[in-house]
């Protein structure tokens, strides 16, 4: 399916219009004073041709009168405008087209920010200092921490924005239940070393006098065999 071809039509102004000035993104800004505006803008009230009084809506059970009848009449009035191409070769008056104060005064806020992060950016950059050293002085001299796991952080460990560390220092992305979710499955994964058991095994046997040998035992928790890991002392039956 084709594109279809919009008509750019010539931005000529109607008869009477004066341009007073040049909008933000150019175009021309136009006035016109004293015009009949053809659609109807204002209601009146309705005179009874006989007396000149208003005519009312009347209860036809009771003769009462309700609401007076009004009709809609066009007036003159100023205008300002810019011109718009509707792309079908047309060209339409665009009123209300000025911004409010407050959203010139946002736009000016949001520009004034950007060239202060310029100006800020370029001048830290002349004086060989990073963001680390600015941060440093604008909190007077004293290191300010990274935001990274201490030795007693409780994992997954929150960054900000979504982003997790896990315990075993990979990184995640996404909600909170998804990281605690992703860190039960790690701690899941993550099984004893053979060494590990052997310790494990060494400390529970620590000053109990047993009749199996400890290397006997030591060698079966490497082979992985079940064994009991709280015998009963000599002298003791079940």
């Amino acid at each position: 399916m084709k594109k279809a071809f919009q008509i750019r039509s010539e931005l000529i102004p109607p008869r009477g219009a004066k341009a007073v000035g040049t909008h933000t993104d150019g175009r021309v800004i136009y006035e016109m004073y004293d015009v009949l505006d053809p659609r109807p803008t204002e209601k009146v009230p309705i005179l009874d041709p006989l007396t000149g009084k208003e005519m009312w809506k009347k209860n036809q059970a009771t003769g009462e009168p309700m609401y007076p009848l009004m009709r809609a009449v066009a007036v003159r009035r100023d205008k300002r405008f810019v011109l718009e191409r509707d792309g079908n070769g047309q060209v339409a008056m665009q009123e209300g087209f000025e911004p409010t104060d407050e959203e010139l005064a946002e736009v000016q806020a949001a520009r004034q920010r950007e060239i202060f992060a310029a100006d800020l950016a370029s001048e830290a950059v002349n004086r060989g200092l990073n963001a680390a050293d600015v941060l440093d002085l604008l909190a007077g001299g004293k290191k300010v921490p990274a935001n990274v796991p201490g030795p007693d952080t409780i994992y997954p460990y929150e960054k900000g924005g979504g982003h997790w560390i896990l315990s075993d220092g990979s990184k995640f992305r996404g909600t909170r239940t998804a990281a605690e979710t992703a860190e039960l499955l790690l701690e899941d994964d993550v099984m004893p070393a053979p060494q590990e058991e052997d310790e494990r095994a060494a400390a529970i046997l620590e000053g109990v006098e047993i009749t199996i040998p400890k290397e006997e035992i030591l060698a079966a928790a490497a082979e992985g065999s079940n064994y009991d890991p709280n015998p009963l002392p000599t002298g003791f039956e079940e």
